[in-house]
């Protein structure tokens, strides 16, 4: 007797900004991981991600994982990205050959918010991958801009603070979506609960 493929478990829509190998980074890989090793396991895994170059395929398989990659130029317009998702996500939570989704897992508040526009999305279980708060991440750049360029007009100040309560409201409304909210360490986990404190009973370290 020898050793078939594994069993199919179905499909999970990977919903991320950019990702590895298109982009070397941390979480990036950890994704990458994930994916792999679930694609290595059974499930069919659909990674929508974005085009960091036109070097790229549109569409390609990497390790069993399918990457549907938006274009360059719609991922850097909020339109045009949430025209090009929802285009993908139609078609990937739709009852067409190949089943639909089971499980959507998000590892971006922007795509994340984007994607819970459209209502197929709020009859599939989601999950949220915390790898860090967007929120945090603006602050820190925000500070090394201003090192860097000197202190910032009251115009600058305003639209920074409302940049702000928009990133704020992007990751609550994932978070609050989410069924799970999945964390790398108990700093994570502990940051998470600071930053939103209503999901508590929702956070698991993997």
């Amino acid at each position: 007797m020898t050793d078939g493929p594994p069993p199919a478990q179905g499909k999970i829509l990977s919903l991320q900004y950019h990702c590895f190998p298109d982009e070397a980074g941390g979480a990036w890989r950890v994704t990458y991981e994930i994916n792999r090793r679930l694609a290595q396991r059974g499930w069919t895994v659909h990674l929508i991600t974005c085009n960091p170059g036109e070097e790229l395929a549109d569409r390609e398989t990497i390790q069993g994982v399918v990457y549907d990659r938006i274009g360059v130029k719609p991922s850097k317009r909020p339109v045009s990205l949430w025209r090009a998702l929802r285009r993908r996500l139609n078609a990937a939570l739709s009852d067409s050959p190949g089943s639909p989704a089971r499980v959507v897992h998000v590892h971006n508040p922007l795509v994340g918010f984007l994607a819970l526009l459209n209502p197929r999305m709020w009859n599939v279980p989601m999950l949220y991958h915390f790898h860090s708060a967007w929120y945090d991440e603006e602050q820190v750049n925000r500070r090394e801009r201003l090192l860097l360029e000197g202190r910032a007009g009251p115009g600058a100040e305003l639209l920074f603070l409302l940049r702000l309560k928009l990133i704020r409201l992007m990751e609550w409304t994932c978070y609050c979506a989410a069924r799970r909210i999945l964390v790398l360490s108990r700093y994570s986990q502990e940051r998470l609960g600071e930053y939103f404190p209503l999901g508590k009973d929702k956070v698991q370290v993997l």
